[in-house]
């Protein structure tokens, strides 16, 4: 059955030999065939680099699979292309929503298990692009599997227009904001092929994805986790109040800087190391960041 509704793919829960995985599906059109096969071999030297066998807390795409049942017609509009992982029933989001609820011990024990993860990632040359809560995969003793690379998705998004944001980094309509701030430009700073095109294989071209760009992901997971998920870090919204302010750029440099709700969250958080680390891993130049 379905499992997420998301504009970007749609997510199935599937049977195969016996085991089940999770099936998303994107529509390719026939304009993308051609940059088809870079997002492909993409995708192969991903899981070429972070195997699971390799790597157990990774979980790389294991197939990728172009439909061979669609119109032969090379002018048929839309074509299914199915991604392939394996199954797990609960992820980061779900399990602190969960009873029994976790310890504040459990909690420094996922978050350093995707710590982990993440490093084991950035040596192997390999960056998220969409390291979230609903990425991060929990099992029942509370081992976590990082899954859902994400290197096909834009680069940059525009900071003023929400679509591209909701198309492709808010599947669950949570409104989370787990983008770093400088993957957010003014429309006029992105190129047209790039601000237009929402391919599966848009990412493949433009400009490399960076370690301090999940580095802030992980910073505002972490805060979030600590409060039992009860409200993000950022949203859109706050995340453009971080970068703007009265049409001006904001020159806060940490969310601790200057008024705002994101501000009153991170000072929710009362272990002192931890705030202050989620700080400093948040902050916008990327270069300064915890690495």
């Amino acid at each position: 059955g379905m499992i997420g509704d998301g504009k970007f793919m749609k997510s199935f829960v599937m049977r195969v030999d016996g085991r089940l995985v999770v099936v998303k599906v994107y529509m390719k059109s026939s304009e993308e065939d051609i940059i088809l096969k870079q997002a492909q071999i993409m995708l192969y030297r991903l899981f070429e680099n972070i195997s699971p066998t390799r790597f157990p807390s990774l979980m790389p795409y294991q197939m990728w699979i172009r439909s061979s049942s669609g119109n032969n017609n090379k002018k048929s509009m839309m074509t299914p292309i199915y991604l392939i992982r394996q199954y797990l029933s609960s992820n980061l989001y779900d399990r602190v929503l969960t009873r029994p609820f976790l310890l504040e011990i459990e909690k420094f024990w996922l978050l350093y298990q995707l710590m982990n993860c993440l490093c084991i990632c950035h040596a192997n040359n390999v960056v998220h692009g969409d390291v979230k809560p609903e990425n991060v995969l929990v099992t029942q003793w509370n081992f976590v599997v990082l899954t859902d690379f994400a290197p096909y998705k834009p680069t940059f998004i525009p900071d003023d227009d929400p679509s591209d944001f909701q198309y492709f980094f808010d599947s669950s309509d949570r409104r989370s904001c787990y983008v770093a701030p400088e993957r957010f430009k003014p429309s006029s700073a992105i190129s047209k092929s790039d601000k237009n095109d929402k391919s599966i294989s848009n990412g493949g071209n433009g400009p490399e994805l960076q370690t301090g760009m999940d580095v802030f992901s992980l910073g505002c997971i972490m805060a979030e986790v600590y409060l039992d998920c009860k409200s993000p870090l950022l949203d859109l919204p706050g995340m453009l109040q971080y970068l703007y302010s009265n049409g001006e750029i904001n020159p806060a440099q940490k969310l601790d800087e200057y008024s705002s709700s994101a501000k009153s969250i991170l000072m929710r958080v009362d272990r002192t190391t931890l705030r202050e680390g989620v700080g400093h891993m948040t902050q916008k130049d990327p270069n300064n960041r915890f690495s």
